[in-house]
């Protein structure tokens, strides 16, 4: 017979390992932490283009 925890109460950590649903946790914010990112880089990258370009332009600014 398992004896299940209550759901308000957390089962005894193991010291050995940290749980599946805990290492599932930790892998799924450490991809969204790297998309995120790169998306800020890639998002920086084009801001400095258009700010390389609108400085070449020469003050002509698209309405």
């Amino acid at each position: 017979m398992s004896l299940k925890h209550p759901a308000g109460s957390p089962a005894a950590p193991n010291r050995n390992s940290p749980p599946r649903s805990e290492n599932h946790v930790q892998t799924v914010v450490r991809l969204l932490a790297r998309s995120a990112a790169r998306e800020w880089f890639e998002a920086d990258q084009l801001h400095q283009q258009s700010t390389q370009q609108n400085v070449t332009a020469s003050g002509d600014r698209p309405p």
